[in-house]
């Protein structure tokens, strides 16, 4: 199956279910309103991953040795989770949230053409040295949607 575009009711039935999905963001560059790239910059991120869910978050923060036990996890720091899915309200807007299971394959793009990174003037780069990593994006940032390929093992 792959959606493009999905819904928000179609990614919170799939709350705890791995898949691949692709997102985008506009990075905020060095050099402000000076720097000619800035706002005209477009980063896709691939990533397989697990949809979050209240279950999903405290398994994960328990194996990054954050607490001991999953009944130390605290409340979320911001937005509203609904229920028991991956979706979060903030402020008005509505997210996804999910744990990215292998690195992103990532994409930037001036207008509709790629770039490559080297090329992006002031993109500040940040190296994550967490195993585990818990995104919250957008919903209207969610590109695309597909179920993991199976496997034949």
């Amino acid at each position: 199956m792959h959606t493009i575009n999905p819904t928000l009711d179609f990614l919170s039935d799939r709350s705890g279910r791995k898949a691949t999905i692709s997102w985008q963001s506009v990075p905020k560059l060095k050099g402000g309103k000076q720097n000619a790239q800035q706002g005209l910059i477009r980063k896709v991120s691939t990533a397989q991953v697990t949809l979050g869910g209240t279950g999903i978050y405290a398994m994960r923060k328990v194996q990054e040795r954050e607490f001991d036990s999953v009944t130390q996890v605290q409340e979320r720091k911001w937005g509203t989770r609904r229920g028991h899915s991956c979706v979060v309200d903030h402020k008005g807007a509505e997210y996804v949230e999910f744990l990215v299971d292998d690195k992103p394959v990532t994409t930037y793009f001036l207008g509709d053409n790629p770039i490559d990174k080297e090329d992006i003037i002031g993109l500040n780069s940040r190296d994550s040295d967490s195993a585990v990593r818990i995104c919250c994006v957008k919903a209207a940032n969610v590109l695309a949607y597909s179920d993991p390929v199976e496997s034949d093992d």
